[in-house]
């Protein structure tokens, strides 16, 4: 995989996993729906982006067992390749991506847009560049991040539970690779659409491996480090260790 697809970082827009506005659920969301089975589409689209990295950006006769083994599932050769097939169709549903049958052989997978709406698929750097050219204020929707190559050839993101991959990704989506971050109470559910447990569960999981870095902070209400007054406590989030993009 890394030497077909000699991508470094994987880029994602930030659409893919922020609500782009109210009442819009943005894809990550909707292909996580349904949990153990929604991951492995999850992980399954992730791969696809960092296989097909040039025009005609597909993935040509690579067996559901090949991806069921990239993504270690348990039987990649039964109930593993299911999995992927499952996912595949998934995708399909979604508009995500294109399956061509060929007889006798694994399907042809050409990506389309990340927005699902069934166009041909550009690398979110590339549409990014395109949208913002001339601007003076760039489109926000067109900001992308990346995942590095590195959680894929390290095997975190083959180990990530559900919540420990919807964390990562909201995290690197909002760049806590390069600063911290933190959210309110209010901002993650609207940001993301995912619950407290979710965020919980997912942050502690990303500790325990080694990728994020969570630093607790006292604050009085005008949000000072120090008062004498009423204090609350702030968390901020920063990825560390091979969930950092390598420099291209």
């Amino acid at each position: 995989m890394r030497e077909r697809s000699q991508r470094t970082n994987i880029p994602l827009t930030k659409s893919f996993v922020r609500a782009s506005g109210p009442g819009i659920q943005p894809m990550l969301y909707r292909l996580y729906a349904g949990g153990r089975s929604g991951i492995v589409a999850v992980k399954l689209y992730l791969a696809l982006v960092w296989r097909c990295s040039a025009p005609p950006y597909s993935s040509r006769r690579d067996s559901a067992r090949a991806w069921a083994t990239l993504l270690d599932l348990d039987d990649p050769g039964g109930k593993g390749a299911r999995r992927v097939r499952s996912a595949l169709q998934k995708l399909e549903d979604l508009e995500l991506v294109r399956i061509d049958e060929d007889p006798g052989y694994p399907p042809t997978v050409t990506l389309l847009a990340e927005a699902g709406d069934g166009t041909p698929y550009e690398p979110a750097s590339t549409r990014s560049f395109k949208m913002n050219r001339g601007r003076d204020t760039p489109d926000s929707d067109s900001y992308y991040f990346q995942v590095p190559a590195a959680m894929w050839t390290q095997g975190y993101i083959q180990a990530l539970s559900g919540p420990g991959m919807v964390m990562y990704l909201a995290l690197a989506c909002e760049q806590a690779y390069r600063r911290d971050q933190w959210f309110s109470t209010e901002q993650f559910p609207e940001r993301f659409l995912f619950s407290a447990q979710t965020r919980a569960e997912g942050t502690k999981e990303l500790k325990q491996a080694g990728l994020l870095r969570v630093t607790s902070k006292m604050l009085d209400e005008a949000g000072q480090t120090v008062s004498f007054g009423r204090m609350r406590r702030r968390n901020s989030y920063r990825l560390t260790g091979a969930a950092v993009p390598a420099k291209d």
